[in-house]
């Protein structure tokens, strides 16, 4: 646990944070590796939360054996992806908007961390009206090392021009967690998927079952406003 001295900034996470995208992005995995005659069961899709595509391509290959096969699998696996948010649209976790809305009062800057593609980060945040709502993005192409190293976190901090001890970290994934507190800076686990271990909850500085009672922790731990 890492609470901060000053609270400056926050730095969100977007698949399975921001965005309901992570059972979605699952089914066009399980999808995908089925049309090519492979299993895909759920653990090993959790095997790849929170990590950068590189570290999937890679968790894909010891299962598939063959790199074309991986690309194979991959590109299909997001066509399958894209149609669905065509038809359907970018699911929203509940209590994202007021969130953004109650950190807009306190006039706290805010990053997207995440070990997505930036193309894809700012063509998901950018087809719900976000991108405007953040003031930086870091993304999982542009940094050597994806979480659980601190890289991605420590770049959004910078891009923000804030301290990285003075951040809230909000993630759903233990190797986010994992990133924050090896970043110094304070994290809130909101699980999606995956329960977070025991040794994950020792790091977090809360875990917490959703946006709406992130939005209540940070009025318990902010000044209050004049």
């Amino acid at each position: 646990m890492t609470e901060p001295r000053s609270l400056n900034a926050v730095i969100f996470d977007m698949d399975g944070l921001m965005l309901d995208t992570e059972r979605l992005i699952m089914w066009g995995w399980q999808k995908a590796m089925a049309d090519y005659g492979f299993p895909a069961s759920e653990e090993l899709y959790l095997r790849s939360v929170g990590v950068t595509e590189e570290m999937t391509d890679q968790l894909l290959l010891e299962v598939l054996g063959d790199a074309r096969v991986v690309q194979a699998v991959r590109e299909r696996e997001r066509s399958y992806v894209r149609g669905h948010i065509a038809e359907k649209g970018v699911p929203l976790k509940p209590g994202l908007l007021d969130l953004l809305d109650y950190l807009d009062g306190r006039g706290l800057p805010r990053a997207v961390a995440s070990s997505a593609w930036r193309r894809t980060v700012e063509g998901y945040l950018g087809r719900l009206g976000l991108l405007p709502r953040f003031q930086a993005i870091a993304a999982g192409d542009e940094v050597a090392n994806g979480k659980p190293a601190p890289d991605v976190f420590l770049l959004a901090a910078q891009r923000l021009g804030v301290a990285p001890e003075s951040c809230l970290v909000l993630e759903d994934s233990e190797a986010g967690i994992q990133g924050a507190q090896a970043a110094g800076m304070a994290a809130i686990m909101v699980p999606d998927l995956i329960s977070p271990a025991p040794e994950t909850v020792a790091l977090a500085d809360a875990i917490l079952p959703s946006l709406n009672d992130v939005q209540l922790w940070l009025e318990g731990h902010l000044p209050a406003q004049p």
